[in-house]
């Protein structure tokens, strides 16, 4: 072997590594989105959706000032359009969540597994089998896991939008995080969100009804910090090294996740049929890793 097809080798190598990183880094962070549906289900007895979300969003940049100075023009304005799709992704499926139910909110949601590599495909981007198979496979078992009836409700026609918008943001995030180093994109992306968010809060006369007394700030921190702060920024590194079609429907394993914790804390009953959803994800998910990369 030459020096030239060691050197091609390690390199290889070295990029295979970093996109198995990659896929645990955004296995985490889906992880920690799927502990949210517990919390939120609290929070919200006593806080509106808008406050939750400004909450969570001002508590998370500030975890970030201490980094701002490193910011450049360029990087504020790619943290103003990431924003902006994080902004409307959280904010229409909070709207939504007030008129569907946990189940139906989580399935169509998680219809970017397959928008996002039909945006792909449309940039003329080519998306491996494999990733449609799996998308398709995610897509089925996240049905099969959140299977709820019913009509369909203005909720649901608020989370399509949500759906619309995390694809948005999945994709961009994608070209974003190979230009610009993660914690300063993050930082400009969570303030751009806070601001938003403290501007929809401030307008919502619900707000203010809300009793300081009775605001679970212990679990607020933990929206903010570690399932706000902590989720943008890895999904900011994670991004760097696997192609927004194979992270989508990475980001599928939520509902799993959040069924599988909702068992274990609050006893939610797991059927025949949510258990066989959960299967289709995860393989799902491991399909779309298998020489699934977008060229």
């Amino acid at each position: 072997m030459t020096v030239v097809e060691t050197a091609k080798q390690d390199k290889a190598e070295l990029t295979r590594g970093q996109h198995r990183r990659g896929v645990l880094v955004l296995m985490f962070v889906t992880f920690l989105w799927g502990t949210t549906f517990v919390v939120l289900q609290q929070v919200q007895q006593t806080v509106p959706p808008s406050a939750v979300l400004a909450s969570r969003f001002v508590l998370a940049a500030l975890c970030f000032l201490p980094f701002i100075m490193r910011t450049s023009g360029g990087m504020w304005l790619a943290g103003l359009e990431l924003g902006a799709w994080l902004c409307v992704g959280y904010g229409t499926q909070a709207v939504g969540l007030l008129s569907t139910t946990v189940e139906r909110s989580a399935f169509v949601t998680t219809l970017h597994v397959v928008i996002v590599p039909l945006v792909v495909a449309l940039m003329r981007h080519r998306v491996q089998r494999t990733v449609w198979v799996g998308a398709g496979l995610a897509l089925l078992g996240t049905a099969l896991l959140c299977n709820a009836g019913g009509r369909p409700t203005a909720g649901d026609a608020w989370t399509a939008l949500c759906a619309v918008a995390w694809a948005g943001y999945i994709v961009r995030l994608e070209a974003y995080s190979k230009r610009f180093a993660s914690l300063p994109l993050t930082v400009t992306q969570t303030i751009v969100v806070a601001v938003l968010c403290v501007v929809w809060a401030a307008c919502d006369p619900s707000t203010r009804h809300v009793q300081m007394s009775a605001v679970p700030w212990l679990w607020l921190v933990y929206l903010g910090v570690i399932t706000t702060a902590g989720t943008v920024w890895l999904q900011t590194v994670g991004q760097r090294h696997v192609p927004a079609p194979q992270a989508a429907v990475i980001y599928s394993m939520e509902p799993v996740w959040a069924s599988v914790i909702a068992f274990a804390v609050i006893g939610s009953t797991l059927t025949a049929w949510g258990l066989a959803g959960a299967g289709a994800i995860v393989a799902g998910m491991l399909v779309a890793q298998w020489r699934g990369r977008s060229a």
